[in-house]
């Protein structure tokens, strides 16, 4: 069930600031049982043939950002770690520096067909990201891409002579 509310004021300190309100509960029909409760304030204008609508994408982008976060916080980025260690513009630097990885990885996770097939031989990212550690930690190779080929068995890493 959604309802929603237009031209609402923000807050105390900003009523000149007006926004619309959406809340919608999904309930199990069979058991009555609550199995999602969301809220949200929107400047969109909303009307209420577009409230179904409006909650799909707002659920979904909620799932993406969250999802986003969770791999930036556990995933290797530690991006909640040490951000406030900083003096100044050190933390936020470390920030943009850690999101910019994680754009770049973005990308190569799509474009990057010797990604792809090294992702396809272990079906899951989180067993290919530990493969890809263990052998970016233990065998000095000439770039990624050398350990997406080693991965998915096409070529073998280019090792340098030890001198």
């Amino acid at each position: 069930h959604a309802s929603f509310a237009c031209d609402l004021i923000l807050n105390g300190a900003h009523q000149h600031i007006r926004t619309n309100y959406v809340a919608y509960v999904e309930t199990d029909l069979r058991t009555g049982k609550q199995l999602y409760c969301g809220s949200w304030i929107t400047d969109l204008p909303l009307e209420a043939d577009m409230i179904e609508e409006f909650v799909a994408v707002a659920r979904a982008r909620w799932k993406i950002e969250n999802e986003t976060f969770n791999t930036l916080k556990n995933q290797g980025y530690h991006f909640g770690h040490n951000y406030g260690h900083g003096k100044k513009y050190l933390a936020t630097n470390f920030a943009i520096l850690t999101l910019l990885a994680f754009a770049v990885d973005q990308i190569a996770q799509h474009l990057d067909t010797e990604f792809q097939q090294a992702r396809q031989v272990f079906g899951s990212r989180k067993l290919l990201w530990e493969r890809i550690k263990g052998v970016f930690y233990e065998v000095p190779a000439m770039s990624m891409s050398a350990i997406y080929r080693f991965l998915a068995r096409r070529k073998p890493l280019s090792i340098p002579a030890l001198e």
